[in-house]
């Protein structure tokens, strides 16, 4: 598995070219940008950049790193509940 996504993460070199003008085509709608605060891995400012590029709300979830979804699983479920009540 390790090897698998390890893979796929170096092939991204583009993605982010690749993948804007669809970003960019979306209609908008409510957004949530979860994130780990302190992620040893991708910075919270690439976090506050997503959300802002997709007018949504961020919600920066400390103290908790790259696993926010395990370690912080009743916030995190709470927070997508919110956004689904508003869509």
């Amino acid at each position: 598995m390790g090897r698998c996504i390890l893979g796929l993460y170096r092939s991204a070199v583009d993605i982010g070219a690749e993948w804007q003008p669809a970003i960019d085509a979306m209609p908008k709608i409510p957004a949530l940008v979860l994130w780990g605060h302190g992620d040893p891995f991708v910075d919270p400012r690439f976090g506050e950049r997503l959300a802002t590029r997709l007018d949504a709300r961020l919600e920066m979830l400390s103290p908790c790193g790259h696993w926010w979804p395990w370690e912080r699983a009743a916030e995190t479920a709470t927070a997508l509940q919110l956004l689904w009540n508003r869509t």
